[in-house]
């Protein structure tokens, strides 16, 4: 006698059923001459004997499908999901397989993930059930977020071996097909010394490079003036073949570019339309209110042709596409900035001011002298330049970048709260007016570093002001304090992807140290937490893209001299909503919260619906009251 085969899908799982012998892996029935004959001979003659049962072949299909993706075996589960399709091509569950099947099957030659959303998208045309469509809308969500995070880390591996030209221009590609546009990081303030103009400008004095740069007579050892770098030390270097000093507002390999010579101009120009044309899509301008510097009158930024060379700038380069900019402007007060981001685009698109980053500092100091953050001034100075620039210019909003501490550290608790402040922050910072910067690390709480020895920071800065504190007699253990609260290597640690070594940054050997507390704060298992600091922001993009007053509502600070609620409101001709963030450790009555008790809560950072008028320690709520209002998904 022979085992049973099914003839359909080969199984030998075949039970007897009622009057029927059935397959127990495809739902094929056979009779019992037939499963006889099957015993005897092998072989079976099905025609016109048997009826399938497809109900129970698409749930076998189903259950083997999803079987093989959650074992990671992604070919089969788009395999057995395709023979659901073949019998049923509207089965929701099996598109949905498909496409996260498919999903994962993207290398660097074939990039499936567009036709994962496809698939994703008709799995939720064909869900009629209204429950366990909001459920698959957010499955969705969260499984394309996953993807597009593991596509961005293939690339960029790809991206490791390619040329930098080859680089840029398959990065351009690639982000257009994803609704994505590039910015681009341009220095055209200084170069490097080792730059091809500098080594030109350096050989004589009648060299066409050497007006490029800012450069004056002098004796050694004595300067042209008394100013100073940025990074410490004397801000002009002596060039002994030259009998000349060079002017460096930063490092001394970096020298300053000389913006009074239009052939500098032209040259800087030039290169913009470069990039332009290869599909950039806009520029983050670093520093550049220092272009118009004039060092013999100790003016580096805001000087008196700042605006003249901007409006050629952007006349010459940005207004020839459609570019979003951004200059980084230190000096920048909300009047000038009325000026940089003036809505008729003659300059940019908006700047980066540092006036609220500045607030911790000591008055008079240096900024590694540090006082308590005061809540009271951090939002009248927010509230300035939401105001100022309301209807007559743009905010940038940001709280983090290369240059500053990370926010989780810096203005909230990164211990017991740190999930808590992450999302407090991001909250506040959200609700207004203007474009918000998420630096990298910020969605996912990333916190400050505290390494045990100086040898083991990189930033020129930090080891600069430790030098140059132990000279003047500080100790160690104090300056290493103000280096663990402001040092920009704070921010410059590795991206923590992964509990693996190294933070799964890279199975090599990283250029800086990756912060410790990347075993348990990385991107894997922030993606695997549906309440991670994440998914929250996720939440708030979301709902800023779906909700106008985000745009265009005016704001109103609320409870100014308030020392621990930030609170304010945003209000268009349609809606009003309410905004409230408790800045400490401790529960906070808030009795605004009384007053909009019949208002609809749009996103909370605690995972509970707690009624009342107190706020938990480092709390913030969304309260909108409007007609059709999209609530966060």
């Amino acid at each position: 006698m022979r085992a049973m085969q099914c003839e359909l899908c080969g199984g030998t799982d075949i039970v007897k059923e009622d009057d029927f012998f059935v397959c127990q892996s495809c739902g094929m029935k056979y009779t019992p001459e037939n499963a006889k004959k099957m015993m005897i001979d092998g072989v079976v003659n099905i025609q016109g004997t048997v009826k399938l049962d497809n109900t129970k072949l698409i749930d076998n299909y189903l259950s083997i499908s999803r079987n093989a993706y959650d074992s990671g075996n992604s070919k089969e589960a788009e395999e057995y999901a395709n023979k659901v399709l073949e019998i049923d091509p509207t089965n929701y569950k099996a598109l949905y397989l498909k496409g996260v099947a498919a999903g994962w099957q993207t290398s660097g030659m074939n990039n499936r993930i567009p036709e994962a959303v496809d698939c994703f998208a008709l799995a939720i045309e064909n869900c009629a059930d209204e429950q366990k469509l909001e459920d698959l809308k957010e499955t969705v969500a969260n499984d394309v977020s996953k993807l597009t995070l593991a596509m961005m880390r293939l690339r960029c591996e790809i991206y490791k071996k390619l040329p930098s030209e080859e680089n840029a221009i398959s990065l351009f590609a690639e982000a257009k097909k994803r609704g994505i546009r590039i910015m681009m990081d341009l220095v055209l303030n200084h170069t490097s010394d080792e730059h091809r103009w500098f080594l030109e400008a350096k050989k004589s004095k009648d060299n066409p490079y050497h007006d490029y740069y800012v450069w004056r007579d002098g004796e050694e050892g004595i300067y042209p003036n008394d100013m100073n770098s940025a990074f410490g030390g004397p801000a002009w270097e002596w060039v002994p073949e030259l009998g000349q000093y060079y002017f460096h507002q930063f490092s001394v390999k970096q020298p300053d570019l000389n913006w009074e010579n239009p052939k500098v101009r032209r040259e800087l120009y030039d290169m913009i339309l470069w990039w332009m044309e290869k599909g950039a899509g806009g520029f983050r301008l670093d520093v550049i209110d220092q272009i118009a510097k004039e060092p013999d009158l100790k003016i580096t930024n805001n000087g008196p042709k700042l605006h003249e060379f901007l409006r050629e700038l952007s006349r010459e380069t940005f207004q020839k596409g459609d570019m979003i900019t951004v200059g980084e402007a230190w000096g920048a007060t909300p009047e000038i900035a009325k000026k940089y981001s003036n809505p008729d685009g003659s300059e940019f698109s908006m700047v980066f001011q540092f006036e609220h980053i500045m607030l911790d500092q000591e008055e008079g100091k240096e900024k590694w002298d540090t006082i308590p953050l005061n809540l009271v001034k951090l939002k009248k100075c927010l509230a300035k330049w939401q105001n100022t620039l309301y209807q007559t210019g743009w905010n940038s909003l940001f709280m983090n970048n290369h240059d500053l501490p990370r926010i989780v550290s810096r203005w909230g608790n990164d211990g017991k709260y740190r999930k808590e402040s992450a999302t407090m922050l991001a909250t506040m910072l959200h609700g207004m007016q203007g474009t918000p910067y998420i630096y990298q690390g910020e969605e996912l709480g990333m916190t400050n570093v505290q390494f045990d020895s100086i040898e083991e920071y990189e930033d020129i800065e930090t080891l600069n002001i430790y030098k140059e504190r132990l000279e003047k007699g500080y100790q160690p253990e104090e300056i290493m304090q103000s280096i663990y609260a402001r040092s920009r290597d704070n921010a410059r640690t590795p991206m923590q992807w992964s509990g693996e070594e190294n933070g799964g940054f890279t199975t090599g050997e990283p250029w800086f140290t990756v912060n410790p507390n990347y075993i348990r704060i990385n991107a894997k298992e922030a993606l695997e937490d549906e309440n991670s600091v994440f998914y929250y922001y996720q939440k708030l993009i979301r709902l800023r893209k779906e909700n106008p007053v985000f745009v265009d509502g005016k704001f109103d600070l609320l409870l100014p001299e308030d020392e621990r609620i930030f609170a304010y409101t945003r209000t268009d001709e349609h809606t009003k909503m309410l905004v409230c963030a408790n800045f400490t450790d401790e529960e906070v009555s808030c009795p605004l919260l009384d007053e909009w008790k019949d208002g609809e809560v749009w996103i909370r950072n605690y995972e509970d619906d707690r009624e009342g008028n107190v706020l938990r320690p480092y709390e913030a709520v969304i309260i909108g009251t409007a007609v059709n209002i999209v609530k966060a998904g």
